[in-house]
């Protein structure tokens, strides 16, 4: 809505072309709308594991966790948290107050993403614009580093976006996250009609297996364990955990 969505988010850059001509937006989901659509997947879908995606909300110390939190809250009215078969997990803008995670798990989150999307960053200044000047990469890695401190390994999440960035620095960023026990996921860019760094042109498969093989190798060194049960949305975590050698979630 402020003009500065991520080059690579399909949603962010929908909602700014309809803003720009004028179109009306969707309606926003209040907590019980959530919660009801997360009772009917649960009990009628099969559904194993929740996932809540914020990512805009800057604007308090807290940034989206109250939100959040309400939106659990209303979940374990409606379905009980207990009954969710799987992971709740929920992805969010780092808060200006890193402890602000703290009521994330108890409101019982299962795990906690702050998502850095790229690590070099000349890059993440010029395809994450409002990330960059509203929260900050020193704002990210507090976050994050807090989190992982206080709640243990495999609490904490952050995606990398892959095919935006050199694979030595992509490579370096997911090493960082994983030796302080924070998982790091493996996002697939997918182009759509906004270019990325001039290009809607994937990199070659030969950077895809290097970058593979790497988020694998971390996997096993560090013992970490991404979410969810099988691949999700565009991470390739759990398949990449299962090449790793290590258990699928049963």
């Amino acid at each position: 809505m402020g003009g500065q969505p991520c080059h690579f988010c399909y949603q962010g850059n929908m909602t700014l072309a309809m803003r720009q001509a004028g179109q009306p937006l969707p309606p926003i989901a209040s907590p019980d709308d959530v919660a009801e659509a997360v009772e009917h997947c649960v009990r009628h879908e099969g559904i194993r594991d929740v996932q809540l995606t914020g990512g805009s909300e800057v604007d308090s110390a807290c940034g989206e966790v109250p939100l959040a939190a309400e939106i659990l809250a209303a979940i374990d009215r409606k379905t009980g948290l207990d009954n969710i078969p799987g992971e709740i997990y929920v992805y969010t803008s780092a808060p200006k107050d890193p402890t602000g995670v703290d009521a994330l798990f108890a409101a019982g989150a299962d795990r906690v993403a702050y998502d850095l999307n790229v690590w070099d960053e000349a890059i993440f200044e010029q395809v994450c614009p409002g990330i960059f000047r509203h929260i900050g990469r020193e704002q990210q890695l507090r976050a994050l580093e807090y989190a992982a401190r206080k709640h243990g390994p495999n609490k904490t999440c952050s995606a990398f976006v892959i095919g935006l960035e050199p694979l030595e620095s992509l490579l370096a960023g997911a090493a960082y996250v994983a030796q302080r026990g924070i998982v790091p996921l493996f996002s697939v860019w997918l182009p759509h009609h906004r270019p990325v760094r001039g290009s809607t042109a994937p990199p070659a498969l030969d950077y895809y297996r290097r970058a593979r093989e790497g988020f694998a190798a971390l996997f096993a060194k560090y013992k970490l364990e991404p979410p969810g049960a099988s691949g999700l949305n565009v991470c390739l975590c759990r398949d990449l955990a299962i090449q790793a050698g290590m258990r699928a979630c049963s």
